[in-house]
């Protein structure tokens, strides 16, 4: 029974290791690490500026990071506070927020890494938004950098005075990365479980085998060792 529950306990483990390694979904940074810091989207002051991606079709993913080219060159403290936010899509506009993560922002243009906390669920198929804002009221403005290998997307500017979203279409995407983690279907686990189970009698059938090989030896030293010992202990003539 217990090679039993180590197959299971491998095959659960095994899922858990491929379902593990997170994935790109979407990007818009070079391969080394390279961005646009000559220009991007301008964001003051309790303003957003939001980009949208689309989950690949065929799986559904668990978030597991951002990566964002970010900076506050005209701030006036050494760290402009921001917020990142991941959001769902509603009607072409960013809806409910999924997962916020709080990011100082230095002057100087470089790439954020963001690690999820939550770890929301990203439905095949479906829009998502990210989406930068400046919460410090000392920041004149931050910036999100654009990409510089032609990834174009729709992106969406707020601005607080005005209260209304204002939409471009197929722009040139603001340079960032996200990481997500596929979440296994139901019925790959349902199959590897199974093919476990198929090999099991198979599995302790060997180790009953290889236990029986193992106890005539024991079984035949054994009698040879209590011959000896008798005729030790028998008198001689």
């Amino acid at each position: 029974m217990r090679y039993g529950l180590f197959i299971l306990a491998f095959l659960f483990s095994h899922v858990s290791i491929q379902a593990a390694r997170s994935e790109i979904i979407f990007n818009s940074i070079r391969g080394d690490g390279g961005f646009d810091s000559s220009r991007g989207g301008f964001i003051h002051t309790l303003d957003l500026i939001g980009a949208r991606f689309v989950v690949p079709a065929g799986s559904n993913f668990r978030l597991d990071a951002l990566d964002l080219a970010l900076g506050a060159p005209n701030s006036e403290n050494e760290l402009t506070s921001g917020a990142v936010s991941l959001r769902d899509d509603l009607g072409g506009l960013p809806g409910a927020i999924l997962e916020v993560f709080p990011v100082g922002i230095a002057r100087a243009a470089e790439v954020y890494h963001l690690e999820s906390t939550s770890s929301p669920i990203l439905q095949t198929g479906e829009p998502y938004w990210v989406v930068v804002e400046n919460i410090d009221a000392n920041s004149q403005r931050l910036f999100w950098y654009g990409n510089v290998i032609g990834v174009t997307t729709r992106q969406v500017e707020y601005l607080h005075g005005a209260g209304t979203w204002n939409v471009e279409e197929a722009v040139n995407s603001a340079a960032y990365r996200v990481g997500a983690v596929p979440v296994p279907e139901p019925t790959t686990i349902v199959l590897a479980l199974s093919a476990g189970i198929a090999f099991l009698p198979r599995v302790i059938r060997r180790q009953e085998k290889r236990q029986n090989d193992l106890a005539l030896p024991v079984y035949l030293l054994s009698n040879s060792v209590t011959a000896v010992l008798v005729d030790l202990s028998s008198p001689t003539v």
